[in-house]
């Protein structure tokens, strides 16, 4: 670790204690910094110039950092104003800035509009006898995998051919699956 030290800033006699955190990129994976915290005693101080000394104390830690795509910031942009999107209470994949209890990462998959309440995903039966399961709303771009299970430990994929499409939502009939069944819904783009 190399620290300079500047000749305006007045330091105490000898030893010298520096403390600071650097964050290393790590070239393994993109959403990854090794954060350093480090006290640097500075042994011999008679110059500006580099500090020559030993590290003291380290300690270190992997900061998990948010991995925004530029498709994710693309999307950001479409709702919000340039100087909103460095306000993590709007902007951060894990926000909620409309209040509906999805986030924005959520939002984002589904392609919702993250500043509408109104506008929320939904899975719901329809019909008095529970034979109809609607999922919505729908978008393109966005593919929709509903699986049902009898006992939530085996899952199995509705052949997505049993979708009709009602305005923007999925309908699924569910007669021909036991009663007493399961479902969920997967969502991948």
């Amino acid at each position: 670790m190399t620290a300079r030290y500047d000749s305006r800033t007045p330091f105490p006699p000898p030893p010298h204690f520096l403390f600071g955190t650097l964050a290393l990129k790590n070239p393994f994976s993109s959403n990854r910094l090794l954060s350093l915290a480090c006290l640097f005693i500075a042994v011999a101080l008679t110059q500006p110039g580099p500090l020559q000394g030993r590290q003291a104390v380290s300690e270190s830690n992997w900061i998990e950092l948010e991995f925004r795509s530029q498709e994710f910031l693309s999307w950001l942009r479409i709702y919000f104003a340039e100087e909103d999107l460095y306000d993590v209470r709007l902007a951060d994949s894990v926000a909620d800035p409309d209040g509906d209890g999805d986030t924005n990462e959520f939002e984002f998959l589904a392609k919702l509009d993250p500043t509408d309440r109104e506008v929320r995903f939904k899975i719901y039966f329809s019909g008095d006898a529970r034979e109809e399961l609607r999922i919505g709303p729908v978008a393109s771009g966005v593919t929709y995998e509903t699986q049902t299970s009898t006992d939530l430990k085996e899952w199995t994929t509705i052949d997505s051919n049993s979708y009709q499409r009602v305005g923007d939502e999925f309908l699924i009939d569910l007669r021909s699956l036991p009663s007493r069944s399961f479902y969920r819904v997967i969502l991948s783009n």
